[in-house]
C-alpha cells in the first residue's frame, strides 16, 4: 500500500499503534517484503503482523532500522534465532505458493528523503486513509459504463473486456511515469493501493461471481453432448500444452528459466478465457454447440490450469512431488471439487425453494443473497479443504441453474441481477489486470534487454501452434463425440483460446513469491526470471485480445460457422414488412383519439414511418422490396415463407414456441416446481432440435421418457407394497402434469405456426396435430383419478396467479394502497393453503391412505377465488369485466389496469 506518513517525531512504540489501526482495515492490499533487524523473534512476529498493509520499508528506514538498500542496521537478529520472514502459503490449488508484495510496490510510493531515527522534521506529511481504495474502484465502474455505452452505439465489433485491459494498461503506466512521488495525489495513491492487492485476495474476490455468473446458464442437453469434449481439453489439453509451452520457454528463451519456471508459466497460459469471444459467437447466432465447447472448456480449465501450476509453482521452490504424489493431489483438487460442488448446490437448491413464495416479495432478495452467498462459500470452503474452489464454485452453479431456476420468484430479474454482477465483475478485474501489467511494465522493474522483449512474438506466434496441435490433436475424438466437431469450428476454438484476467492474477501471483519452501529469500536472478514470466505472460494476453478478439467476428463469417439459409433471410424480411405495415397501422388508428389531436403528421410520416418503407438491410433491390411490401398482410397473413420450403426451419420455430410456452407456465406457477417436470419437457425440446431434419420429434422424446420411467417406478414392487404404491401414484401424477403441459404449449405453438409460417407449413401443422393426437390418446388411456387431480391443480394455479397479478396491476395503477395490497396477498395465500390441503387429502385418498368420504369437498372457486374486495375498488375504476374477473387463461392486456380510456375526437 503506497502511503507515505511522516514518523520522525514518533517513538517506535508509538508507530507500532498507529501502524496496527490501519492494518486492521487495509491489510488486504498489501504485505511488507521482509521482517527487518528487530531484538528477538517475538518482536519480529509483532511487527511483520502490524506492518502488514503499510510502507515497511520507508518507516522503518525514517527510524534507522534500515539503509536504503535494505541492509540492516541497529539491533541485529540472534544468531540461534532465525528470521520469521514467513512463507505465505495457503492451503489450497490457487493459494499455495509463498508470496510477499514485491519490492516495487515500497519503493514507488517512498516520499522525501532524510527523515532518520534522531526526530528531524520531515519535508512533506501525506497520510492515506484505507477508504481511498474506492476511488479507483467507481472511477473504474464509471469508465466502463461510458466504454459500454460508446462501444454499443459506435464500435459494436470491438470486444468489451479487450478495451477495459487497454485501459487500464494506460492507467498503470501513467501512474508509474507521472506521479509526484513527493506528494501524490488521491487517485494515484488509490491505485497504489490496488496495483498492490494481494492476488490471492484478487482471485477470492472477482471470481466467484463470474464463475457462478458464467455457469448459471449452461444448458443441461449441450453440456451432456458436450461434456467429453469439454473434459479432453481441460485436463489432457492443459497438461500438453503447459509441457508444450513450458519446453519452448525453456529452451528457446532469451533468459535461462528453469523447467518448472518455464512449465509454471506454461501452466498459466493454458488457460483460456471465453469471456470476448462468447460475446461475439452470441451476437453473430453461433451455434450452442461451439459456445458451449468454448465456455465450458474455459470454465473447466481455470480449476485444472491453477492446480497444474500450483503443483509447478511448488516444484520450483524446492518441493519435492512423487509420481503418486502428483495424480493423488490431483485427483484430490479434482474430484474433491465436483463432490462438494454438488453439496453446495443441493442446498442451495433447497433453501431457494423455501424462498420461492410469489406472494412474499423479500423471497427475491433472499433467492439473491443465497446465490450470492453459495457462490463465495462454496468457493472459499473449496480452497480452505483443499479441494479446487473454481470447479466447487462452478458444478454449484451448474446444479442451481439446472434445478433451481423454475423456482425464482423473478426468473428475469435473478438473471439481471447476475448479468450486473457479471458486468462489475469483469469491469474491475480487467482494468486491474491490465493496471497491475502496465505499472510493472512502466516501473522497469524487471531490467529487460531489447532480446527479451522482442522475444514476446515468437512466444505469441508458438502459443497459438501450441493451442492448434492440442485442439487438432484431440480432434480425431471429438468428431466422433456428441454432435461431432468440424476443421472450421476447430479452428475458431484455436484461435478464440484467449487469455484473460485468471492467468495475469496467477502471473503476478508468481512474480510475488519471495521466498522458498525451506523459508530462505530467492536470489536477485531468481526474482528476475520471475518478473521476466510475468512480462512475457502480459504482453502474451495482451496480444491475444487486441490481435485475436477482434478478428474472431471476421474469422466467423470467413469459415461460414454463422451463415443463414434463404428460409431464415425470407423469415426475417417478411417478419420486417409485417412490422412496418402494422406499426402504420397502429398509427392510423391511435391518431384519431382526442389525446393525440393537433400532433404533426407530417413529422410522424416523414421521419417514422417513411424509414419503416425504406429498403432492408439485406441486401435486397428496391423493386424486390415494392414487390414484397405489396402483399396484404392484414388479409393474407400466411403468405409468409409460401416461396421458401425449409420445413427444419419451421419446426425449430415451434420447439422455440414450446419452449418458450414452458417457461411461461413456469413463471406463472403452472408446473409442479418442485418436481422434474419441466426438465422433462425442456429435455424434450433440445433433443428435438437435433432431429429437426427428420421431424418434430419432441413429443416422440417425451414419450419415449415416460414410459421409461413407468418401468423403472414398476420395478420397486420389490421393495414393498407402500414405496411402491405411493411411487406409482406420484409418477402418474407427474406424467399426467406433463401430458396437460405438452398439450397446452403445442396448442398455444399451432396458432403462432398459423400466423407466421405462412402457407407451406403444411407439413410441419400435420406433425403437430399427429403429436397432439397421441398425446391426448396416452392420457386417455390414464388413471382418471390422477388426470382430474393435475387438472385441478394446474386449473388452481391457474387462477392464483391471475389473482396475485389483478393485485399488482392494481397497486402498479394506484388502485390499492402498500397495505391493502398486502392484506389481499394474505387472503390470497389462505385459500391457496387450503386448495393444498384439499388436493393433498385427495392425493392420499387415491392411494388408500384416507377414505374418500372424509374428504371435504371444497370447491375450486371458494378456495381460491374467495378475497375480500377493497372498498375503494368499484368495476367503473378498473375497468374489469365480471368475465375476466374469473378467466384462468386471460392475457396480459385482460389482467391489466386501464387508465382512463381515450376517447375519439369524433365524440
Amino acid at each position: 500500500m503506497a502511503t507515505n506518513l511522516a514518523l520522525q517525531r514518533l517513538t517506535p512504540l508509538a508507530a507500532v499503534l498507529l501502524c496496527s489501526v490501519v492494518s486492521l482495515s487495509a491489510g488486504a492490499f498489501s504485505m511488507p517484503e521482509h521482517c527487518l533487524g528487530m531484538s528477538t523473534k517475538s518482536e519480529c512476529v509483532l511487527w511483520q503482523k502490524m506492518l502488514d498493509g503499510i510502507e515497511a520499508n520507508r518507516m522503518l528506514k525514517e527510524m534507522g532500522y534500515i539503509h536504503d538498500d535494505g541492509e540492516r542496521r541497529g539491533r541485529q537478529l540472534p544468531e540461534n534465532e532465525p528470521s520469521s520472514a514467513g512463507n505465505h502459503s495457503g492451503g489450497s490449488s490457487s493459494s499455495s505458493s509463498s508470496s510477499s508484495s514485491s519490492s516495487s510496490s515500497s519503493s514507488s510510493s517512498s516520499s522525501s528523503e532524510g527523515g532518520s531515527a534522531s526526530g528531524e522534521d520531515a519535508s512533506h506529511e501525506t497520510h492515506v486513509h484505507p477508504h481511498t481504495a474506492l476511488l479507483f474502484m467507481f472511477s473504474t465502474v464509471c469508465f466502463g459504463c461510458f466504454i459500454n455505452w460508446f462501444l454499443s452505439r459506435y464500435m459494436p465489433s470491438v470486444p468489451y473486456t479487450v478495451v477495459l485491459y487497454l485501459l487500464g494498461m494506460l492507467m498503470g503506466a501513467m501512474e508509474q511515469v507521472l506521479k509526484d512521488k513527493e506528494n501524490p495525489a488521491a487517485f494515484s495513491q488509490s491505485i497504489d493501493m490496488w496495483i498492490n492487492i494481494d492476488p490471492h485476495m484478487m482471485l477470492h474476490a472477482f471470481l466467484p461471481a463470474l464463475l457462478f455468473g458464467d455457469s448459471l446458464s449452461i444448458n443441461r442437453h449441450q453440456l451432456s453432448k458436450c461434456l467429453v469434449s469439454c473434459t479432453l481439453l481441460a485436463t489432457l489439453g492443459v497438461l500438453a500444452g503447459a509441457f508444450l509451452t513450458g519446453a519452448i520457454m525453456h529452451s528457446l528463451s532469451p533468459k535461462s528459466l528453469t523447467f518448472y519456471e518455464a512449465c509454471s508459466a506454461g501452466s498459466i497460459l493454458a488457460a483460456t478465457d471465453p469471456v470476448a469471444v462468447v460475446a461475439i459467437l452470441n451476437s453473430l447466432g453461433a451455434s450452442p454447440k461451439l459456445n458451449m465447447l468454448i465456455s465450458g472448456e474455459s470454465l473447466m480449465n481455470d480449476g485444472v490450469a491453477i492446480v497444474i501450476y500450483t503443483v509447478f509453482q511448488n516444484l520450483s521452490l524446492g518441493q519435492d512431488y512423487g509420481a503418486g504424489d502428483v495424480i493423488t493431489y490431483f485427483l484430490q483438487l479434482f474430484l474433491g471439487g465436483i463432490g462438494l460442488g454438488l453439496g453446495f448446490g443441493i442446498v442451495t437448491y433447497y433453501a431457494i425453494m423455501l424462498a420461492s413464495n410469489k406472494m412474499k416479495h423479500d423471497d427475491t432478495l433472499i433467492q439473491t443473497g443465497i446465490m450470492f452467498a453459495a457462490a463465495y462459500l462454496s468457493f472459499w470452503v473449496g480452497e480452505y479443504l483443499e479441494v479446487s474452489g473454481v470447479l466447487c464454485t462452478v458444478v454449484c452453479s451448474m446444479v442451481t441453474g439446472m434445478y433451481a431456476q423454475q423456482m425464482f420468484v423473478s426468473r428475469g430479474l435473478a438473471l439481471h441481477v447476475w448479468h450486473f454482477a457479471e458486468f462489475i465483475g469483469n469491469t474491475l478485474l480487467f482494468v486491474l489486470a491490465g493496471t497491475i501489467i502496465g505499472a510493472n511494465f512502466a516501473s522497469g522493474d524487471a531490467h529487460l534487454r531489447a532480446m527479451e522483449v522482442l522475444w514476446v512474438a515468437p512466444l505469441y506466434l508458438f502459443g497459438i501452434v501450441v493451442r492448434a496441435v492440442v485442439v487438432f490433436g484431440f480432434f480425431p475424438c471429438m468428431a466422433r463425440l456428441g454432435d461431432g466437431l468440424t476443421w472450421r469450428e476447430a479452428s475458431m476454438m484455436v484461435w478464440g483460446g484467449l487469455r484473460g484476467a485468471l492467468g495475469l492474477a496467477l502471473a503476478v501471483d508468481f512474480a510475488h513469491t519471495r521466498t522458498d519452501k525451506a523459508g530462505e529469500a530467492l536470489d536477485s536472478d531468481a526474482i528476475q526470471r520471475r518478473k521476466y514470466i510475468l512480462f512475457q505472460i502480459g504482453m502474451f494476453t495482451t496480444l491475444t485480445l487486441v490481435v485475436n478478439a477482434p478478428t474472431a467476428g471476421h474469422l466467423l463469417r470467413k469459415l461460414g460457422i454463422v451463415r443463414t439459409t434463404k428460409a431464415q433471410d425470407q423469415m426475417l424480411r417478411d417478419h420486417e414488412i409485417k412490422l412496418a405495415q402494422d406499426s402504420r397501422k397502429y398509427y392510423e388508428r391511435i391518431a384519431q383519439f382526442l389525446n393525440f389531436e393537433g400532433h404533426c403528421k407530417d413529422d410522424i410520416e416523414e421521419y417514422f414511418l417513411a424509414a419503416d418503407d425504406c429498403k432492408l438491410h439485406h441486401g435486397q433491390e428496391e423493386e424486390d422490396y415494392q414487390k414484397a411490401l405489396s402483399r396484404n398482410w392484414l388479409r393474407h397473413p400466411t403468405n409468409m415463407l409460401s416461396d421458401v420450403g425449409e420445413n427444419s426451419m419451421r419446426r425449430g420455430v415451434v420447439l422455440r414456441c414450446m419452449e418458450a410456452e414452458y417457461w411461461k407456465m413456469a413463471d406463472r406457477g403452472l408446473l409442479p416446481r418442485d418436481s422434474e417436470v419441466l426438465q422433462d419437457l425442456t429435455a424434450a425440446i433440445d433433443q428435438a432440435k437435433d432431429d429437426v431434419k427428420l421431424g418434430l420429434t419432441d413429443w416422440k422424446h417425451l414419450d419415449d421418457h415416460l414410459t421409461f420411467r413407468a418401468k423403472c417406478a414398476a420395478c420397486t414392487k420389490y421393495c414393498g407394497a407402500t414405496c411402491f404404491k405411493y411411487l406409482m401414484a406420484e409418477m402418474e401424477y407427474l406424467e399426467a402434469s406433463e401430458i396437460l403441459c405438452y398439450l397446452h404449449a403445442a396448442e398455444a405453438s399451432r396458432k403462432q405456426a398459423k400466423e407466421h409460417l405462412g402457407q407451406g407449413n403444411t407439413e410441419v401443422l400435420e406433425e403437430l396435430n399427429e403429436n397432439i393426437a397421441s398425446a391426448r390418446t396416452r392420457l386417455a388411456k390414464m388413471d382418471g383419478g390422477q388426470v382430474s387431480l393435475a387438472k385441478t391443480c394446474q386449473l388452481s394455479q391457474a387462477i392464483l396467479d391471475f389473482q396475485r397479478r389483478m393485485v399488482e396491476k392494481w397497486l402498479e395503477a394506484g388502485v390499492l394502497t402498500a397495505g391493502e395490497g398486502h392484506h389481499m396477498h394474505e387472503h390470497i395465500e389462505a385459500s391457496a393453503a387450503r386448495m393444498h390441503s384439499c388436493i393433498w387429502k385427495r392425493w392420499n385418498a387415491l392411494i388408500g391412505e384416507v377414505p374418500s368420504n372424509q374428504v371435504v369437498p371444497i370447491s375450486l372457486q371458494q378456495a381460491t377465488v374467495q378475497k375480500p374486495a377493497p372498498p375503494t375498488v368499484s368495476a367503473s375504476i378498473i375497468g374489469q369485466s365480471p368475465a375476466v374477473a374469473v378467466a384462468p387463461e386471460a392475457s396480459e392486456a385482460e389482467a391489466s389496469t386501464p387508465v382512463l380510456a381515450l376517447k375519439p375526437a369524433s365524440e
